[in-house]
């Protein structure tokens, strides 16, 4: 498997509009094939909840286009990437060893995972090795010091590795020489390595103390984010009719929870307007028109809560994110009862470009209900006292001019 072949197959995906066992059937086989790409970023947000797998929990997920193709992907980075994503702006280039993690059918790209990969970490302990250069009794009584922390290394998280290799090797250094010039006073190396196995040992206690502490900290970094997100997992099921228009099942912990439909309008509204209008006259300025709807698919009453707006291209310039107050201005109801749907019959976006996406996310919440108790077979509250259900549902709405 190569890029060209994933490309083309991301492409036919695309192309025929596959629904998502197809998508799943096309694109699996690249799910073992580690692919280099070349970059460019567009925006990257940190990844909340355990999204492509533990490895990715407390990184980045960015958006980018593949240089000379026209192609955008989704990359999930793990946490050792903070710091390099930290740095980047917009239209910066990156290469990166991705796999292929699932396909969003909502927004037509591939979501890629950053490997990580074990070759690229033993070379760097070797360059490093290369620096520390001692006569060959020095590495042998450094390997025997070294022995009795390989049970600890072998169970030691696989995200932590580099920043605990790199920890080592800072910590042999004063160890070889405690004056610091093992390299260029040989002689003096070896009269610090007679005093060495007392340190080495206390040395030793202290890295073993640091792993258990860095594995306890990771732990309860992955249990606070599953806190934080209830354990609710969220999916969507889209189906695009056109360009512009699609229909979503929104699942959640794989119950049918909400359909969303949106519908292009074309360059005029739907008169009279439902609530307000746009604040400029949108006959002289080339705008965008949809009417978006959401049915209820349970059994228990789903609050809008607020809406976040997000350009694909630039910045949005307005207050963000809009509260439910707000949302009541445009919706026939903020409160969708079960199997009513209720709808915001003109949306509006423009541009400056020739094309761009006005992202609408909307915070949805599961409610109980006044006349609901607890029900062990209830696939949200089977339990008393339990919190309402939060997940999202996201509009694109496409600018063409």
């Amino acid at each position: 498997m190569n890029k060209t072949e994933f490309i083309n197959a991301v492409n036919t995906v695309k192309a025929n509009r596959l629904m998502s066992a197809e998508t799943d059937a096309s694109l699996a086989p690249f799910k073992e094939s580690p692919i280099s790409f070349d970059l460019e970023l567009i925006s990257s947000t940190k990844t909340l909840g355990s999204q492509g797998g533990a490895a990715y929990t407390g990184g980045y997920s960015i958006v980018c286009c593949v240089k000379n193709e026209d192609v955008e992907v989704q990359v999930l980075l793990g946490p050792n990437s903070n710091k390099m994503i930290e740095s980047l702006n917009k239209g910066d280039n990156l290469t990166e060893e991705l796999k292929f993690v699932s396909y969003d059918s909502l927004f037509q790209r591939p979501i890629m995972g950053q490997v990580t990969s074990g070759s690229s970490l033993e070379d760097k302990v070797e360059k490093n090795d290369e620096k520390i250069k001692g006569p060959p009794p020095l590495i042998v009584s450094d390997l025997k010091a070294d022995s009795e922390h390989s049970t600890s290394k072998k169970h030691h998280s696989t995200v932590n590795s580099l920043e605990v290799e790199s920890s080592e090797q800072k910590a042999e250094i004063p160890t070889i020489d405690s004056s610091g010039n093992s390299n260029t006073h040989p002689a003096q190396a070896s009269v610090s390595l007679s005093n060495a196995p007392p340190r080495r040992k206390s040395n030793g206690k202290l890295l073993t103390f640091s792993l258990i502490a860095g594995t306890l900290l990771i732990a309860g970094i992955v249990l606070l984010f599953n806190l934080l997100s209830n354990g609710v997992k969220s999916d969507a099921d889209v189906k695009w009719t056109s360009e512009r228009e699609f229909t979503a099942i929104y699942s959640v912990n794989e119950v049918r929870t909400i359909e969303a439909k949106l519908k292009y309008l074309g360059k005029s509204p739907d008169l009279p307007f439902q609530g307000k209008g746009p604040s400029y006259d949108w006959r002289s300025r080339n705008t965008d028109f949809y009417t978006s709807s959401m049915t209820n698919l349970t059994s228990h009453p789903i609050r809008i809560k607020s809406i976040h707006y997000k350009l694909k291209k630039g910045n949005f310039s307005g207050k963000n994110p809009q509260d439910e107050s707000y949302l009541k201005s445009y919706w026939t109801s903020t409160i969708i009862l079960p199997g009513e749907t209720v709808t915001r019959k003109n949306n509006w976006t423009w541009g400056k470009a020739q094309t761009n996406t006005l992202t609408k996310t909307y915070s949805l919440q599961i409610e109980m209900g006044e006349d609901k108790v607890a029900d062990p077979a209830d696939p949200f509250f089977p339990k008393e006292d339990q919190d309402p259900i939060e997940f999202e549902v996201q509009f694109p709405l496409k600018f063409i001019r």
